[in-house]
């Protein structure tokens, strides 16, 4: 099923980062190698994430975690990127959170069972502990399959976002993309017992934009500097669009939490957190 992992580390001494990539990529990728070997080739073996490929779990960098956090809410989208672990002198003693999604069950699996005596990340050259206990969220199939109907959806894109175009990456805000590309997560991953929302459900009742605040936002990486958009949306239906319909959406939207939305999840982009909301 579905899971969210976070955890809260905190720096064990002064250390400094000489670029805004943290190392947690490389890290998690070592543990997928040691501890699910089938899900590691299968990593190396795909076409890179931006072919529209869905990988079997996200990754944010790390980020300084927002005061007073509920335990289930894994990322806040009011400290944006300004939260995230930048380049420059870490303080002894900060605190970093780095939240994981994870779509394969057996790596879910594998990954609680191990945690308690997996080596810590370390941050440029300075040493973690773990701040407080590892943090774990479940979303069964099933009950995403169940949520409730809503007359409007809001989403919130933490981090920047973007779509694969012409094998460009760009900043398209577009509810389409959003739900094909979820869809994309659903059919390879759930069980085949619960199925993904078919494309023609989706079709006959089409959620429409009623509100945003979005930006765009550039990402560095090594490759290229990507440029995403970041903010919140909402979307709703026109009067009488069938529950099945809108249910299906906001199945969709829901597990956009644990898959991201858009191209290069794994390296932290297309962080999403969405709200099943009334009519106003």
């Amino acid at each position: 099923m579905p899971t969210l992992l976070r955890l809260t580390l905190e720096l064990e001494e002064a250390t400094f980062l000489a670029s805004k990539q943290a190392p947690a990529q490389g890290w998690f990728l070592k543990l997928c190698q040691f501890y699910h070997p089938a899900v590691s080739e299968a990593l190396h073996a795909e076409e890179p994430e931006e072919k529209n490929v869905r990988r079997p779990y996200t990754l944010s960098r790390f980020h300084t975690p927002p005061q007073q956090v509920n335990p289930l809410e894994l990322y806040a989208v009011e400290q944006g990127l300004s939260a995230t672990c930048d380049e420059g002198e870490l303080r002894r003693g900060q605190r970093l959170s780095l939240r994981v999604g994870l779509l394969d069950d057996g790596f879910a699996e594998s990954l609680r069972n191990a945690l308690p005596n997996l080596p810590l990340p370390t941050v440029g050259r300075g040493r973690c502990a773990l701040a407080s206990p590892p943090e774990w969220l479940y979303a069964p199939w099933e009950a995403l399959a169940q949520v409730p109907v809503p007359d409007r959806l809001r989403l919130e894109f933490a981090t920047p976002t973007a779509f694969v175009s012409q094998d460009e990456l760009l900043p398209r805000p577009e509810p389409e993309r959003f739900l094909a590309s979820w869809r994309r997560s659903w059919e390879r991953f759930a069980p085949e017992s619960v199925p993904a929302p078919t494309e023609e459900l989706l079709a006959e009742a089409p959620p429409l934009v009623s509100a945003f605040d979005l930006k765009t936002l550039a990402w560095p990486s090594r490759q290229r500097t990507c440029v995403g958009f970041v903010g919140w949306m909402e979307l709703t239906w026109r009067r009488g669009a069938p529950e099945e319909a809108r249910r299906a959406a906001a199945s969709l939207a829901t597990l956009a939490a644990f898959c991201g939305t858009g191209a290069k999840t794994t390296t932290g982009l297309g962080q999403t957190r969405s709200s099943l909301l009334e009519r106003r």
